[in-house]
This record gives C-alpha cells, sequence and structure tokens, in this order.
C-alpha cells in the first residue's frame, strides 16, 4: 500500500488475492493433507468444503491396507474405472469436479487413506 498511498484498500485487497488464487491454482504450491476412512462399496467421497480454500487437485494419495502397510495409490482417468470390476482394496484415485474424489476398485472393506490436496484461496 505505501507504493501506491492512494490506492482504494479494497482494491489492493483484492489484487492480492486474485494474484495468491492465481499463484497457487497454476502452481499447485499450497497443498493441505487429508485423512480419511473409506467405507466399503462407497466409490466417491467428498471433499468437503473449507470456507477458505478451494481444491484444485489431489495430486497424492496413500492407502493403508487390511495388513497395515501404507501403499501409494495412482492417479487415474475415471472414465478407464470398470464398472464390472468387483470390490477390493483400490489401487487408484481420480479427483473430480466439484470437490470429490473416487476410488478404483470400489472399496471392499475399510480403509485408512491420505490424500494430498492442492488448494487456493477463495
Amino acid at each position: 500500500r505505501q507504493l501506491f498511498p492512494k490506492a482504494p484498500e479494497d482494491a489492493v485487497r483484492h489484487a492480492i488475492i486474485r494474484a495468491a488464487r492465481q499463484f497457487c491454482g497454476q502452481s499447485r504450491w499450497y497443498r493441505v493433507a487429508l485423512t480419511a476412512t473409506l467405507s466399503p462399496n462407497v466409490q466417491a467421497y467428498s471433499l468437503g468444503s473449507d470456507p477458505l480454500l478451494e481444491v484444485v487437485d489431489v495430486p497424492l494419495g496413500r492407502i493403508t491396507d487390511t495388513n497395515g502397510a501404507i501403499l501409494s495409490l495412482q492417479p487415474s482417468d475415471p472414465t478407464t474405472f470398470d464398472p464390472n470390476v468387483k470390490p477390493g482394496r483400490p489401487t487408484t484415485y481420480a479427483y473430480l469436479p466439484e470437490g470429490s474424489v473416487a476410488f478404483f476398485p470400489i472399496p471392499n472393506a475399510a480403509y485408512a487413506v491420505t490424500l494430498t490436496l492442492a488448494v487456493q484461496p477463495k
């Protein structure tokens, strides 16, 4: 503000927020971890809603199998998920628009997952 002392405070604030959103959205730099438990026979999950942050990507996922081993989940395209595959331990996931994530195959048991979310300010 000192560089532009006559600039309206709201205009400066909006410019800073717009620049932060653009930087975070393009670089995927700002990340947060989300832990959850998958339920049997439920494929898609909402990532929740935060009044200050918007999810733009899910670059990393890990799952704990029923033996306690922590395994990486591979990002995938949800159009490749075969509905005829029987439920099992998920090996892939897909970020879906509007803040959801789907797992494939569909979980056959309760599994702990940790997702890394790329977010940007709202």
